[in-house]
């Protein structure tokens, strides 16, 4: 078997036979002068187990962004003691799993300091930590089960939602199959079924003031996604705010009691009044609650 070792040079010819300057960290041995042996890539180090999947996941994306996820993935191997890299990819795994050894607690470091490469370092944190933790697996489905929008926003609601959905998804894993001649497209089905459920537990949770767009969103055929449809009930809840329901009650010239037509507020016989009373339309009954000082 051969294996292919990266080529360490920076740039590529170009047409004229001239050689340009491309992304420097396109070379996985690229160092920055930034990227010292000091340097924490994560905020929170690694301290327990019930931290591992946000702490990975942020690992990677720090290590992506310099293009040094091989170095833990084993997908850089280190080449042999003669080849032209092989200092550089010395240098770069050091650097690494010094990278690794900041971003984690002085006591689980010191269990990982003897350990030569950064890919073993990984390794031993992911067989020590990535495992299935079942009391947090069901303390995020009880929760997900019981979740109501109450006093918060339609915002706050779903990115609460969202954060125990993302969760949840690192502690259950897919496992896809090939069949034979073609791929299983169970990733597919099984992400549209999550999305039917996302859908339904958003919905459920929302307050009774949202039942008309419920309604609505639970009657249009396909199903919109989770994104779509919290856009939908964001937009309701915006109307709301700009044009909320009022009564106007018709109370000008309303009198605290009905009005006597016949209790006679002038003493003289004027044209237009009976017995002191008003004679007129029926329908101007305010203007009997007018009493003269």
């Amino acid at each position: 078997m051969v294996t292919n070792y990266v080529n360490s040079a920076a740039s590529l010819p170009n047409l004229d036979g001239h050689r340009q300057i491309t992304d420097q960290y396109e070379n996985p041995y690229f160092l920055h002068s930034s990227d010292h042996a000091r340097m924490i890539l994560v905020s929170d180090r690694l301290t327990s187990g019930s931290d591992f999947h946000s702490w990975r996941r942020s690992m990677r994306m720090a290590l992506n962004v310099r293009n040094k996820l091989g170095f833990i993935d084993g997908s850089i191997p280190q080449p042999p003691s003669d080849h032209r890299d092989s200092v550089s990819w010395s240098r770069c795994n050091d650097m690494m799993s010094t990278w690794i050894l900041n971003s984690v607690s002085k006591k689980i470091g010191q269990s990982l300091l003897f350990v030569p490469t950064a890919e073993g370092i990984w390794k031993s944190l992911m067989s020590r930590f990535k495992q299935d933790d079942a009391p947090r697996v069901f303390q995020i489905e009880k929760h997900l089960n019981s979740i109501q929008q109450g006093a918060m926003d339609v915002t706050a609601y779903y990115t609460k939602l969202v954060t125990l959905w993302e969760e949840y998804k690192n502690y259950v894993d897919l496992h896809v199959f090939s069949c034979g001649k073609c791929e299983c497209n169970a990733a597919a089905l099984w992400d549209k079924l999550q999305q039917h459920g996302r859908v339904t537990k958003f919905l459920m949770g929302l307050n009774e003031v949202y039942e008309p767009t419920r309604r609505h969103i639970l009657m249009l055929k396909p199903v919109p996604s989770i994104d779509n449809v919290f856009h939908m009930v964001e937009q309701d809840e915006r109307q709301k705010t700009l044009v909320p329901s009022t009564k106007l009650d018709n109370v000008a010239f309303q009198s605290t009691g009905p009005a006597d037509l016949n209790s006679g507020y002038y003493s003289n016989n004027l044209e237009g009044v009976n017995n002191g009373g008003y004679s007129g339309p029926m329908d101007n009954v305010s203007y009997a609650a007018f009493r003269p000082s």
